[in-house]
């Protein structure tokens, strides 16, 4: 119960760090939203006394302590205010934005799984195979293949060439492929090393010799001693490195034009709608946070000692 109320602790903080930051930046940030509304018209004289009723209105008239802890408190029940530019509730409009990110996401999380962990699987069972040894480049490249050259890869060959997925939209199955392989391929490549080292450690483990001394098979042995023993770490790496495949997602979605968080924060930043901003910013920390709670939670089911050592 203790490193349960201690996680929580800490998710709280961050989350509150998240929203401390991004309301600190924005304040300081030269011109708001109401500049940017009264000023849409091109270069029409401003009524002071209109501007004044919009900053009230908005909330953005008060001193950066009262702004601070107004807002913190809304957050605290569950109000991110209303977006500047569309008028809309903000926790509506990224309720609506968060679903395709989400899904997208998964989805590209789903893929660098399978070909990372099955990746580190084939070359650890048969190392001294030439495909094995050709494919050790493979994570490196993976690694260091930039996100939107990928996308542009991907959109020629298979959209422009072939012809077999949209160019942009969603809506469909097939529509998702594109955008979550652009993803996967960097973060499969980071699995896929995690992996391969955590399975290359689990085969020098006592208990490995053992079952191999008692007769046990090498594929029972890599199937149901060595390779549950290496996900520990690749769990983790999804855990840490969720904000960093999110970030695929908005790029990714950016690039292939789908409705998400990517085009929601986009069309926010260049409205400068700073509630809109900020909310997303926060849900975007709190989503991160969420996932590393489910990971740790995730650390007893998958290895034994973990859960003999919490106890």
């Amino acid at each position: 119960m203790r490193r349960i109320a201690m996680r929580l602790a800490q998710a709280v903080l961050v989350v509150w760090g998240a929203f401390t930051v991004s309301f600190v930046v924005l304040y300081l940030v030269p011109g708001d939203s109401v500049s940017v509304m009264l000023n849409a018209g091109g270069g029409t004289a401003v009524d002071p006394e209109a501007e004044a009723r919009l900053r009230a209105d908005l909330g953005l008239d008060g001193s950066f302590l009262h702004r601070y802890l107004h807002d913190l408190g809304n957050y605290l029940h569950f109000d991110l205010g209303r977006s500047a530019d569309l008028g809309a509730s903000v926790g509506h409009l990224i309720g609506l934005a968060v679903p395709p990110t989400v899904a997208l996401t998964l989805c590209a999380m789903a893929m660098s799984v399978l070909f990372g962990v099955g990746f580190a699987v084939l070359v650890s069972r048969w190392p001294r195979s030439p495909l094995a040894r050709a494919a050790r480049i493979l994570p490196a490249f993976g690694n260091s293949v930039p996100t939107f050259w990928v996308a542009l890869i991907l959109l020629q060959l298979f959209s422009f060439n072939i012809r077999i997925f949209p160019v942009t939209g969603q809506g469909t199955w097939y529509a998702i492929v594109l955008p979550a392989v652009t993803i996967a391929i960097p973060y499969g490549a980071m699995i896929a090393q995690v992996a391969l080292d955590g399975i290359r450690r689990a085969q020098a483990e006592m208990y490995i010799m053992t079952a191999r001394a008692k007769g046990v098979g090498a594929t029972a042995v890599h199937l149901r001693h060595v390779l549950p023993s290496s996900l520990l770490p690749v769990v983790s790496v999804i855990g840490v490195n969720f904000g960093t495949l999110l970030a695929g997602a908005v790029i990714s979605e950016t690039i292939y034009s789908r409705q998400g968080l990517g085009s929601l924060m986009q069309t926010a930043v260049l409205q400068r709608d700073l509630p809109l901003v900020q909310g997303t910013i926060v849900v975007t920390a709190a989503m991160f946070v969420l996932v590393n709670l489910v990971t740790d939670a995730a650390y007893p089911l998958i290895d034994p000692r973990v859960r003999r050592a919490a106890r």
